[in-house]
């Protein structure tokens, strides 16, 4: 059996059709002005053989704040575990546009917190991976992981630093000149030090 709402836009496989020239579907939250109220989908599966069925995941508005009259909210993501009793939120998109994976207050525009597990991002690719930095629009550099290689790049005419803390430990001017303990090297090898033994070998 099939459901129709509005004017249907084909004939597609599914229970319920909305259909809407501007906003198809409301889902709302009555609950009195509250931090973390609003509306809420909660999407449901059979996970028994006799066909019982339980909250898999849901997608919920949340209130920013209890103040009235103040309509900043955002959106969370929440899925369920085997064993779980509830749903635990996955992914939080703050009023501010902070995204969070793994925590529900994001203080950047993504905000990642494995939490017990060590590895926190996975990148791929087929051929040659990469992480590039622009600024306005702008190549500042990349890091990549080649086949039998790895670079660090920087584009532009500034050094490249190496830092401890706050501290320029090693320095590498675009001309090729390397300096270790010093930021301004004037030979291909620059040691500096403010103690007696500048190398041992």
């Amino acid at each position: 059996e099939r459901v129709h709402v509005g004017t249907p836009i084909g004939t597609h496989d599914c229970a319920l059709e909305v259909a809407h020239a501007s906003t198809p579907l409301i889902v709302a939250d009555t609950t009195p002005v509250a931090v973390g109220v609003g509306g809420e989908v909660k999407l449901y599966g059979v996970y028994g053989a006799g066909g019982q069925r339980t909250t898999f995941a849901s997608i919920k508005a949340k209130k920013t704040d209890a103040i009235g009259n103040s309509y900043g909210a955002g959106l969370a993501l929440s899925t369920r575990v085997h064993g779980g009793g509830s749903l635990t939120e996955r992914i939080t998109i703050l009023e501010s546009g902070n995204v969070g994976v793994g925590t529900t207050a994001p203080t950047a525009p993504l905000h990642i917190d494995a939490q017990t597990s060590s590895e926190v991002i996975k990148i791929e690719a087929d051929n040659d991976p990469y992480i590039s930095f622009v600024e306005n629009g702008v190549d500042k550099g990349y890091i990549q992981f080649a086949t039998n290689d790895a670079y660090i790049q920087k584009e532009g005419s500034g050094p490249l630093y190496f830092r401890m803390g706050s501290t320029n430990r090693v320095t590498i001017e675009n001309g090729g000149n390397v300096g270790i303990g010093t930021t301004a090297p004037d030979s291909i090898l620059h040691l500096d030090s403010d103690g007696a033994t500048v190398l041992t070998i």
